[in-house]
C-alpha cells in the first residue's frame, strides 16, 4: 500500500497500490485507520515516517492521509493530497520538567466521535531492545477544525511512571500506554442509555497484557470519568483495577520479574511503585486493533503475539469471553510483521468487490514489515468462521 516501485515487499509479486513519493513516503508502517464521520474519507494515520530509503531523508514522527476507496480487492488506493507533513507535534509542556527525553510520537489508535477525530498516540523516550522500548506518557490529539491544527488535550496524559510527564502518575496508567478503540454500535444502544467508547491499553513494548477501559461518548476527554473492567465489575476512575483480559501473566520476565510484579500489585501502597518499576510483562500482546464486525456480529480483536503471529479473537462484548486465538498470518511467511490494523469499513455493507457486489465477508487489515519498512494490505475471509457461530 505504501512505497514506491513495490519497496513493502519486492518480489513477492504484490501489486503497488500506490506510489508514494508525492507524500515525502519511501517507508512507514502502521497506516491506523478510522472514518472521520464527516466526508465519509477513512484517515489513516501512520508512524515514523522517511523520505528516502533506509531510513533516511525527512522524518516525520508520524504523518496522515486519506482514502475513499471502497473496492479492496485490488488493493487500497491513497487519495493524492500532497506531501504528508507531521500532524501531531512534540510538546515539550508535556514532559517532565526536567532530565526529559523523547525520541519520537507515535500514533497507537483514532476514532471519530460524534464528527470530532482523536487520535491516541504514545511519547517514546527510548527505544530499547528488539521488541521492547520505554514511553514518557500517552495521551489524545484532538483535531481542531477551526485553526486545521491537531491539539494535545492535557487532560487526557497518562504518565508511564513517576517521572513520565507533566501530569502526577496514577497507579495503572503504564497499562494503557498504547490504545485500541472500538465505539460501542449506536443501533445497540437502547434510547435513553449511555453510548461507550471503549479503549483498550497495553503497556509500551510488545511483552505487555491487555486491559480495558471505557468512557461515555461525551466524556472522551475526561480521564476521571473512565471505567475500568476488573474482570467483574466496572471501576471508575482508577486504571490500577484493570485486570488483563487478553494475555494474563503469572510472572513477569527477567531477574526482577518476581519485584516488577510485587510493585505492580495493588495491594502493595495502591500500585504507586509501578511507576518506579514498569509494567508486567509476559503478556505478549502488542499493537491492538479492535473492531465490531457487522457480518460476524461480534466484536473482532487482531493483535501481534510474542511469537511475531498475527490472532485474530472475538467476542460477544469487549468485556466478554473472548474466543481462543486464531492465527491468520505467521513471522514465517512475513518476516517482520507488526500491528495489525483493521479497516473499519470491513463487514459493514460499505465495500464491494469488482462487479459491485457486497463485499462483506472479507475482514481487511494493513501489516506492517520492519525488513523493508512498509504498509501491506492484508484480507481475512471470515466466511468459513460465521458457519461455525451459526
Amino acid at each position: 500500500m505504501t512505497g514506491q516501485s513495490n519497496t513493502a515487499s519486492p518480489g513477492t509479486g504484490w501489486p503497488q497500490t500506490n506510489n508514494t513519493a508525492g507524500f515525502g513516503i519511501w517507508g512507514t508502517d502502521l497506516g491506523i485507520m478510522w472514518e472521520n464521520g464527516l466526508t465519509g474519507n477513512i484517515q489513516l494515520a501512520f508512524g515514523d515516517t522517511f523520505s528516502g530509503p533506509n531510513m533516511t531523508g525527512d522524518w516525520r514522527s508520524n504523518v496522515l492521509l486519506l482514502s475513499q476507496d471502497k473496492n479492496l480487492t485490488n488493493g487500497l488506493t491513497l487519495l493524492q493530497t500532497g506531501y504528508a507533513y507531521q500532524f501531531i507535534p512534540s510538546s515539550s509542556s508535556a514532559l517532565f520538567p526536567i532530565f526529559n527525553s523523547e525520541v519520537t510520537i507515535i500514533p497507537t489508535s483514532a476514532i471519530s466521535v460524534a464528527n470530532q477525530q482523536y487520535v491516541n498516540y504514545m511519547s517514546v523516550k527510548s527505544w530499547d531492545s528488539p521488541g521492547r522500548w520505554t514511553t514518557n506518557y500517552s495521551a489524545i490529539s484532538m483535531y481542531n477544525e477551526a485553526t486545521d491544527k491537531w491539539v494535545l488535550l492535557p487532560s487526557t496524559i497518562r504518565s508511564a511512571s513517576w517521572f513520565g510527564s507533566s501530569k502526577p502518575y496514577v497507579p495503572g496508567n503504564q497499562n494503557f500506554q498504547q490504545a485500541a478503540y472500538v465505539l460501542e454500535p449506536a443501533d445497540q444502544v437502547a434510547e435513553g442509555d449511555t453510548q461507550y467508547l471503549y479503549a483498550f491499553g497495553t503497556p509500551s513494548g510488545r511483552a505487555g497484557s491487555a486491559y480495558l477501559s471505557r468512557v461515555a461518548v461525551d466524556d472522551v476527554d475526561n480521564l476521571a470519568k473512565y471505567q475500568y473492567w476488573n474482570g467483574k465489575n466496572w471501576v471508575t476512575g482508577k486504571p490500577v483495577a484493570a485486570t488483563p483480559i487478553i494475555g494474563d501473566s503469572t510472572r513477569s520476565a527477567g531477574l526482577f520479574g518476581p519485584i516488577i510484579d510485587w510493585a505492580n500489585n495493588p495491594k502493595v501502597l495502591g500500585g504507586i511503585l509501578g511507576g518506579l518499576f514498569g509494567a508486567k510483562t509476559g503478556g505478549n500482546v502488542s499493537e491492538m486493533s479492535v473492531q465490531y464486525n457487522d457480518y460476524l456480529g461480534k466484536y473482532v480483536m487482531m493483535y501481534a503475539d510474542g511469537n511475531n503471529n498475527i490472532q485474530m479473537r472475538y467476542a460477544d462484548e469487549p468485556n466478554g469471553q473472548w474466543s481462543a486465538p486464531i492465527t491468520v498470518a505467521t513471522s514465517a511467511t512475513y518476516p517482520g510483521l507488526y500491528a495489525p490494523m483493521i479497516h473499519p469499513w470491513s463487514g459493514t455493507g460499505k465495500l464491494v468487490d469488482n462487479n459491485g457486489n457486497p463485499d462483506d465477508s472479507n475482514l481487511y487489515w494493513n501489516m506492517s514489515l520492519w525488513g523493508n519498512y512498509n504498509v501491506v494490505l492484508m484480507k481475512t475471509d471470515l466466511s468459513s468462521l460465521k458457519s461455525t457461530l451459526v
